[in-house]
């Protein structure tokens, strides 16, 4: 069941940007549940239960997912912020120190996938107003 629930979000989430339907709250749903499942570590003293090379070998669009959403938009400004924030932090607890598997080729894949999605976002992070700057704040996290 956790596997299906990163997979979810993932899918709800490409959902969400290829449709534009305003399923927030399934999105905000989706992500709560992938944070709570990527919390439950096996050995209680990593803060995340897969590495970000296995979770972008499991899932690979996941990661993507998640920084498409640092770009989110909203009819109201608060929802795009909350998901804005809530994958803000997916990946910082995914990227964290700490949280590297022993697969040395499938973590530099997946940070050099997170390096540049976070770079793809340097247009929108210096966007004037306050969706550029919800942006630079998540990048800068």
């Amino acid at each position: 069941i956790p596997e299906q629930m990163a997979a979810g979000a993932a899918l709800v989430a490409q959902q969400q940007h290829a449709a534009a339907s305003g399923n927030y709250g399934l999105v905000h749903g989706a992500l709560l549940c992938l944070q709570g499942w990527l919390r439950m570590s096996a050995d209680a003293a990593s803060s995340c239960r897969m590495s970000p090379g296995q979770l972008a070998a499991s899932y690979p669009s996941l990661l993507s997912c998640l920084f498409s959403l640092l770009g989110a938009t909203a009819a109201e400004a608060v929802t795009a912020e909350r998901l804005e924030c809530l994958a803000c932090e997916i990946l910082c607890e995914v990227l964290g120190p700490g949280t590297y598997g022993e697969d040395a080729q499938q973590e530099h894949t997946a940070v050099d996938a997170a390096m540049a999605a976070l770079l793809s976002l340097r247009d929108v992070a210096l966007t004037p107003g306050p969706a550029g700057a919800g942006v630079a704040r998540c990048v800068a996290a």
